[in-house]
């Protein structure tokens, strides 16, 4: 059965949620992507499910995404369909585990965790995203990651039916998961919370956005954050090199290409400055890459996943 057939089947399917040539510049923090053949926002598990189960049967290629930060789309779009999860199903607390929704942003996680008076996720403050995503990149900041809170979590397998995984199962590394290499979809997590003081928590959450926002972007500025991962220490019980200084030294706030720039504030993240490609940001990821390495003979390595047409996610 050829595409258009297939496509046919699926939209037949599901009258009214899945939409044709959706541009992915409109669900990525960065603001670049070309249009997905299909696209569908799904807020619970019961549509999402089925949806993934239909496009497995009719062999038409599915991404699942969530707040699009950290997340380069291809300029040509998505050959098949992209499906974002935006689950609003209510946290539930058995303090100390609190489960969320991967759809959940972190930004509401907090607010949540503030208002109940929760501890230890003060570290996530200001990092846009999902609760997914930050699973799916163990997402950090300040020597802390969201891999030391997690407890448990419920993901769709390779059989489109739901399993309960251990923390062991995701092999988080720095910025990365077994989910990398492995796809699965993250439903909800699992993470473990202490008591504090509501007034304290909040105070500490506007101290992290602060320190943040004297580096990066404003929240209108377009950019996926940080574009390549920090260096493993240089001896043990030390922190890790940020690949920002390295990327200054080697001259990368002055470069640019096309409508994507270095951001002045911040070597490491490239911002669409207007009009950007993917291909432009592509090119100077490349560039800057190539000036540390002629600098250093230290080879970075991208933080920032992209989403390929015809292969996925690389």
């Amino acid at each position: 059965m050829d595409r258009e057939k297939t496509y046919g089947l699926l939209l037949s399917r599901f009258p009214g949620i899945i939409v044709r040539d959706e541009p992915l510049s409109r669900h990525t923090t960065i603001q670049i992507g070309g249009p997905a053949d299909l696209f569908c926002e799904v807020n619970s598990v019961k549509t999402l499910l089925p949806v993934l189960q239909s496009s497995c049967e009719l062999r038409i290629p599915a991404v699942v995404i969530g707040g699009g930060s950290n997340l380069l789309v291809d300029d040509k779009g998505f050959r098949g369909l992209i499906v974002k999860f935006v689950n609003r199903e209510p946290l539930y607390l058995d303090f100390p585990l609190l489960t969320v929704s991967a759809g959940q942003t972190l930004r509401e996680l907090l607010e949540y965790t503030a208002e109940h008076s929760l501890s230890g996720l003060e570290f996530l403050a200001g990092i846009p995203g999902s609760v997914g995503g930050a699973v799916y990149m163990n997402a950090g900041a300040y020597g802390k990651t969201i891999s030391e809170l997690v407890r448990r979590a419920v993901i769709i397998g390779n059989d489109h039916e739901l399993q309960t995984v251990s923390p062991d199962f995701f092999q988080f590394n720095y910025r990365s998961s077994i989910l990398h290499a492995c796809p699965r979809i993250v439903v909800s997590v699992t993470l473990e919370v202490s008591r504090g003081d509501a007034s304290a928590i909040r105070k500490e959450c506007e101290r992290v956005i602060a320190v943040r926002a004297g580096k990066h972007p404003k929240p209108s500025v377009p950019c996926a954050g940080s574009y390549f991962k920090n260096l493993p220490p240089e001896r043990p019980g030390e922190n890790r090199r940020a690949a920002g200084y390295l990327l200054e030294q080697a001259g990368a706030k002055s470069m640019k290409i096309g409508g994507a720039g270095v951001y002045s504030e911040h070597a490491n993240i490239i911002i669409n400055t207007g009009n950007a490609t993917a291909q432009d940001v592509l090119e100077l990821g490349k560039k800057m890459k190539k000036a540390v390495f002629e600098k250093y003979n230290i080879m970075l390595e991208e933080e920032v996943r992209f989403l390929d047409a015809q292969k996925g996610i690389i």
